[in-house]
């Protein structure tokens, strides 16, 4: 691309652009136990990996993370709507 950069070092850049944006939001110490990864970006293996060099921890993610996501706004738009 522009300036003769590989793609894939683009999208390494995004996933570690990524990943220090979402670790702005844990500051102040507030995830001292697991963490669990939910929603479609849950199947990127490369985002995950640079979100567990971020948080210097294991990130976990369930089976189908796209649908758990689906499934809560499902539900949330069922109480909605009572």
């Amino acid at each position: 691309l522009y300036r003769s950069v590989a793609t894939c070092d683009i999208i390494a850049g995004l996933h570690r652009a990524l990943a220090r944006r979402m670790s702005d939001f844990a500051q102040d110490g507030w995830l001292d136990g697991e963490i669990y990864f939910d929603g479609g970006l849950a199947q990127n293996k490369d985002l995950i990996v640079s979100l567990e060099e971020t948080f210097m921890k294991d990130i976990k993610t369930l089976g189908s993370p796209q649908f758990t996501c689906a499934i809560g706004a499902a539900i949330n738009l069922m109480h909605k709507r009572r």
